[in-house]
């Protein structure tokens, strides 16, 4: 038999029915983020992103089949969160199999790190305007 031929980003590892339980790594993964490979670019809207965020929850939890406590979310409530705020199309959940409504469902747990950025730089805007200008060069935060 031939061997399979991939081309990067034609792969994916593992399945959500079968996960992979642990995978160690030496360094963080690199993730494509290439503004030449995107359309549609456009910065977060503050007030939608700060609205997810107060919807989330986050929560301690232990696998069924382990023994170590996790912290995190469920799907289930990060998709109620989408609804909340009416986000129906985004990438930070999604079903294993989009044709099973009763597949896995999944998150994508990288997308919250934009999100809580924006979210954190919109709460700093705000407590700068809130304590003034010397506020920020108290804490490093002005220019130089």
């Amino acid at each position: 038999a031939a061997p399979i031929q991939a081309t990067a980003g034609d792969r994916d590892i593992g399945q959500p029915t079968q996960p992979f339980r642990d995978l160690y790594l030496m360094r963080a993964p690199s993730v494509g983020s290439d503004a030449r490979a995107k359309r549609d670019v456009t910065p977060l809207d503050a007030d939608q992103v700060l609205a997810l965020v107060t919807h989330l929850q986050p929560v301690s939890f232990r696998y069924k089949q382990g023994a170590h406590l996790h912290f995190g979310f469920t799907a289930q409530q990060v998709r109620t969160a989408l609804d909340q705020i009416g986000q129906e199309d985004t990438f930070l959940w999604r079903l294993a199999d989009p044709d099973q409504a009763d597949s896995p469902q999944l998150i994508c747990q990288e997308e919250l790190i934009a999100v809580l950025v924006c979210a954190l730089q919109d709460l700093l805007t705000r407590i700068t305007r809130l304590e003034g200008p010397q506020h920020a060069v108290r804490h490093g935060q002005g220019g130089r």
